[in-house]
């Protein structure tokens, strides 16, 4: 492993990428990603994910996919301002109170359990947002 990468999923990846996508491959640890402050997509497809904190540091995430992921705790997601496109299908996630003030273009959280009142709460404070609830328009 040379210096400023890192290997995720079996790939090397350097810490100025700008995009990143990966599936199927079993992630047990993405603390790495929270390094590359370059990062503006991220797609992570069924990769086993049980913890997403380390995207907090992310800042300049502009799209982010994490369909088919087991975590539970969206919170670190709510400081990405420059977060437009958030997509979360079955995942564990079942509060999203913690972003309402991030200001989406789109959004499809789709996550059972998810209580469809809080999707309509985030559309109702972003009207000109694409919501999606249980894979249906808002």
């Amino acid at each position: 492993e040379e210096t400023g990468t890192f290997v995720l999923g079996g790939n090397t990846y350097s810490y100025d990428e700008t995009s990143i996508s990966i599936s199927d491959v079993a992630l047990p640890d993405i603390s790495e990603l929270g390094n590359c402050k370059d990062l503006k997509e991220l797609t992570l497809v069924n990769c086993q994910i049980t913890d997403i904190s380390a995207l907090e540091g992310c800042e300049s995430l502009e799209y982010l996919c994490l369909d088919f992921n087991p975590f539970t705790d969206i919170s670190p997601l709510a400081g990405l301002k420059n977060l437009r496109y958030l997509q979360f299908h079955e995942s564990g996630v079942s509060d999203i109170s913690s972003l309402y003030d991030l200001d989406l273009e789109f959004f499809n959280p789709c996550s059972p359990g998810l209580p469809r009142e809080q999707v309509e709460e985030y559309q109702r404070r972003h009207p000109d947002c694409i919501c999606y609830w249980d894979y249906y328009r808002l």
